[in-house]
């Protein structure tokens, strides 16, 4: 069974990838007059097929592959993530600022503040 958990029609590009963590950031500027950015990270990604920059994206959970398999599309694309997790976010972060899905991944004294 699949479920639909995340939609929009906006730009995105393979942002960041980070072979230590398997975190996959998919990134849409505020490009095209938009206001916001979004950033989508999956975490623990094991497998990918996906373009380094499309139109559209949609993901669906795919549950009959136990919650690991993330079906991906857009405009004339489609692909799958196989991943552990995945989470968005959308700010008014300029276009080269860290993502916030980023850094609350880290513990407080890799993101260069000091720890409480």
């Amino acid at each position: 069974m699949k479920k639909r958990i995340f939609q929009s029609d906006r730009r995105f590009q393979v942002w960041q990838y980070t072979v230590s963590h398997g975190q996959l950031l998919i990134r849409s500027t505020k490009e095209g007059g938009h206001e916001t950015q979004v950033d989508v990270l999956f975490k623990n990604v094991r497998a990918l097929n996906i373009p380094v920059t499309f139109d559209g994206l949609a993901i669906e959970r795919d549950q009959s592959m136990g919650g690991d398999s993330f079906d991906v599309s857009g405009e004339k694309w489609a692909g799958t993530i196989i991943a552990g997790a995945v989470a968005w976010d959308e700010t008014s972060a300029e276009h080269f600022e860290e993502s916030r899905l980023l850094s609350l991944s880290q513990p407080p004294a890799a993101r260069g503040r000091p720890e409480p």
